[in-house]
């Protein structure tokens, strides 16, 4: 089948699809047959994304190799992301199934599935509307629906990279998504401002520290939350504390919420040692 046969059977699906870059995972440049320097601009995926037959034979006529993309938010999509380049985020769904599920978890994963280019797995389930997280389940299982602005996306079957192709893995229907993935995956609420508490530096003094861990790039996160954990532990704030002003600006930033807590009691430890305390 070629890639615009992929395209056209997945918007068949419901699934919103747009253009991506050939053998990449960035949305496709809008002159494709010109260089990247003459043509940077990339369709804007999250506004052009359709089921709209028409407009998607107009897309891949233009450029037959483009990959596609799946928009989640449009397409009423969460997708399970298994990573298996730094771990075996298939190992860790299935402990999260099995915990949440029970002895059944094997129900769970008769959903559409796509084998991804790197040996991982997408599990796509239909999601109910609420507003998502963007935090990850754990350390290799990401999530992709309509968290933020735009929502995710993920690449679909037929899409092409350079350690192979994404393949459909059965043709199972799309599951509901069961009410426990649901709750785990709902964006929380954010806390309600902190009062300055009696014979500590007041919450508003260290928003500068939440900003820097809420802005730390990718690669850099886990490190920005240890440097200002151990700042506010150094300069006398609870850690109890800690973990209310700067966990949400990390989960915020793409860092699970066992992660940010981690991270936090991990420099409190390591502060209090090098203070002798």
């Amino acid at each position: 089948m070629t890639l615009l046969g992929y395209a056209l059977a997945a918007a068949a699906k419901g699934m919103y699809v747009f253009p991506v870059e050939p053998g990449g995972k960035t949305p496709g440049r809008l002159y494709p047959n010109r260089s990247a320097e003459e043509a940077p601009w990339t369709v804007k995926w999250s506004e052009v994304s359709t089921l709209h037959v028409p407009t998607i034979v107009q897309w891949w006529n233009q450029c037959p190799d483009y990959n596609i993309g799946i928009a989640c938010q449009p397409s009423g999509l969460l997708v399970v992301d298994c990573d298996v380049k730094n771990g075996d985020g298939l190992d860790e769904w299935n402990a999260i199934c099995s915990k949440y599920h029970g002895e059944n978890s094997w129900e769970v994963w008769q959903t559409y599935t796509v084998g991804t280019a790197s040996g991982g797995a997408h599990f796509y389930y239909n999601w109910p509307g609420v507003q998502a997280s963007q935090s990850g389940l754990s350390t290799n299982v990401d999530i992709r629906s309509n968290g933020g602005q735009r929502g995710g996306y993920v690449l679909a079957a037929g899409s092409v990279g350079p350690k192979g192709s994404y393949e459909a893995d059965n043709a199972y229907g799309t599951l509901d998504a069961p009410s426990w993935l649901v709750e785990l995956c709902k964006e929380r609420p954010r806390p309600k401002p902190i009062k300055p508490r009696y014979g500590q530096p007041a919450p508003l003094s260290f928003a500068g520290l939440a900003t820097q861990v809420s802005m730390a790039p990718e690669g850099n996160r886990s490190n920005a939350l240890l440097w200002a954990a151990r700042s506010m532990c150094s300069d006398g704030a609870d850690e109890s504390l800690a973990l209310e002003l700067l966990a949400p600006a990390a989960v915020d930033n793409g860092l699970t919420e066992r992660e940010a807590s981690d991270t936090i009691k991990s420099a409190y430890r390591l502060q209090q040692q090098k203070d002798g305390r």
